[in-house]
């Protein structure tokens, strides 16, 4: 029954790091669009105000397609296009920019990094994490050998 009760808590502690997952990867496409856009100078010093816009489209968005969620895949999949489709309405319609350089800066949001090393050091960290979650939802550490 202990089994029943750690698998339990684990499948717990994977849904709140799904969540948290997903709502993390938001944060951090607007806070990339943000700097994005204060980089490029189109937005006159009103990147905040763009941004905020951005995220009311992508709410719209959102909420007009939640229908289309059937898994975890389709909720990643529907908030990328939602992201990319918010950002983009705002940069080329109330921004001023360009097709093709909205474009760069939404691929900047999602990662493409100006600075080698970034992703790597992203990917350590989160192992890092992942393995004192396992440690305290399991009393054992079975990703010590892989950071």
């Amino acid at each position: 029954e202990h089994g029943g009760g750690l698998r339990s808590a684990v499948l717990r502690a994977e849904e709140m790091l799904k969540k948290q997952a997903v709502a993390s990867s938001r944060r951090v496409f607007w806070r990339i669009l943000k700097s994005q856009l204060a980089k490029e100078g189109s937005a006159l010093a009103m990147e905040a105000t763009f941004v905020q816009r951005a995220e009311g489209v992508y709410e719209v968005l959102a909420e007009r397609n939640k229908h289309l969620l059937v898994d975890e895949r389709s909720e990643y999949h529907l908030q990328t296009a939602c992201l990319v489709l918010a950002a983009h309405r705002v940069m080329t319609t109330q921004v001023g920019i360009g097709e093709e350089k909205s474009i760069d800066i939404i691929k900047k949001c999602f990662g493409q990094s100006e600075r080698p090393g970034l992703a790597e050091r992203g990917v350590r960290l989160m192992m890092r994490l992942s393995a004192r979650l396992v440690a305290m939802v399991g009393g054992g550490d079975s990703f010590a050998a892989v950071g």
